[in-house]
């Protein structure tokens, strides 16, 4: 028998708490305040953090996800929702963007696909 991948055993274990929120729809009320409304995914230690953040925003988006920026003091990246679960995908501000004179950019192809959800 193969180990399964981080991702197999990630998306089992949210396959069944999914069934398990379906099955006792009453618990849900009960993850209000857990913060799975924006699961924090620090990627500035990854090898390339603006590629993984946009690689996050083209995923979300495929998969139905809103996908808005976020940015705040030194760091930047982009929020993914699915309803009331999210994911917080951020880095430091300087290697996933460029500063405008009023705004934040984040890279062309993550401006292009937050502009495909309006």
């Amino acid at each position: 028998m193969t180990e399964k991948t981080l991702a197999e055993q990630y998306a089992e274990g949210l396959e069944a708490m999914a069934a398990m929120l379906r099955e006792r729809p009453h618990l849900a009320e009960h993850l209000l305040y857990t913060g799975i409304d924006g699961i924090n995914i620090p990627v500035a230690m990854s090898g390339s953090p603006a590629a993984t953040v946009a690689e996050f925003a083209r995923s979300g988006a495929a998969h139905s996800a809103t996908v808005d920026k976020d940015y705040s003091g030194d760091w930047a990246g982009v929020v993914l929702r699915w309803g009331p679960v999210g994911l917080h995908v951020y880095a430091r501000r300087e290697q996933v963007c460029e500063r405008g004179a009023e705004h934040i950019d984040i890279d062309a192809e993550l401006a292009s696909i937050l502009e495909g959800q309006s």
